[in-house]
């Protein structure tokens, strides 16, 4: 790109310096079945 994209001045910028985090993600419609299904990556 020659030129930032319009209405990119007008955006809040911020960074996340995380050292771990925990993404849980699940199929069910909120009634807890399928349970969660919770992954660790190696360290």
């Amino acid at each position: 790109m020659d030129s930032e994209p319009p209405g990119f001045g007008d955006g809040e910028f911020f960074e996340f310096r995380l050292s771990r985090c925990l993404l849980t993600r699940t199929d069910s419609n909120g009634d807890g079945n399928p349970p969660p299904t919770v992954r660790a990556a190696s360290a």
